[in-house]
């Protein structure tokens, strides 16, 4: 975890632009203010890339560090958690308000909402690429960022059916990598995608710590588990390429 004594350093994210491996610039940081927290809070991958305006002179803490002081000084971490909620760049609130199209994320605690988005991985594929086929088991729920991914059916005469086309903001397997169902359709890229995705054995840390989530996760397996056929298509459709544009405008501080 790092805190800026002299200098200013931009903090970049990657969102429509990845698809030409560019970077999008968030915010500015000035002395007196931190960054890499995100890692430690949320047990994930670096979520943002820094880099140093000119000459800047940094502070920094060691891993073992931070969690001694996590552990040590509790509401270190909550103030830390309540102010990630407070982040607005574009991406993480895309993430947000495609997460809570999910049903069973809907009134999950933001803290909670937070742990989901910061706990997802970024993936890109090429055009013709398959992201998942049939009898393959659902363990991962997708979050398509960018493209376009086909969901289709090869039927008994070899013939391929295209059943439907997800673009920006679709939700893939939000249900069926509950329970690990087995896969009964195929899935595409008609173009470049980029996604974000995150694993049920991530998912179940979450909803553990959090009493919402794990019922509202058990109420929809227990539904799951007493279906007579499985899940053969599940997702959710987002047409509107900007999943953006009726979010609510947020201030923003540099």
């Amino acid at each position: 975890m790092f805190f800026i004594e002299r200098g200013e350093c931009i903090v970049q994210i990657n969102d429509k632009d990845k698809m030409r491996n560019k970077s999008k610039k968030v915010r500015t940081l000035f002395p007196g203010d931190y960054f890499g927290e995100i890692a430690f809070l949320y047990n994930s991958k670096r979520s943002t890339s820094v880099t140093s305006t000119n000459y800047t002179t940094l502070g920094k803490i060691p891993e073992n560090e931070v969690k001694y002081l996590f552990d040590t000084f509790s509401f270190f971490k909550e103030e830390l958690i309540n102010r990630t909620i407070r982040y607005d760049d574009d991406l993480k609130i895309f993430l947000e308000s495609t997460l809570k199209t999910i049903e069973y994320l809907k009134d999950v605690p933001e803290q909670t909402i937070n742990k989901i988005v910061f706990s997802m991985t970024f993936a890109k594929f090429d055009k013709g690429s398959k992201i998942f086929q049939v009898d393959e088991t659902s363990h991962i729920m997708q979050i398509i960022q960018n493209g376009m991914v086909e969901i289709y059916t090869t039927m008994d005469n070899g013939v391929e059916f295209v059943i439907e086309r997800l673009y920006r903001g679709s939700v893939i397997n939000h249900r069926s990598f509950i329970t690990e169902d087995k896969i009964d359709v195929n899935a595409r890229c008609q173009m470049p995608v980029t996604l974000f995705y995150i694993l049920w054995e991530k998912m179940v840390q979450i909803k553990d710590g959090c009493p919402v989530l794990r019922d509202k996760i058990d109420q929809v397996e227990l539904q799951l588990i007493n279906k007579d056929n499985p899940i053969a298509l599940d997702y959710i459709i987002s047409r509107d390429s900007s999943v953006l544009k009726n979010k609510k405008k947020r201030s923003r501080k540099d």
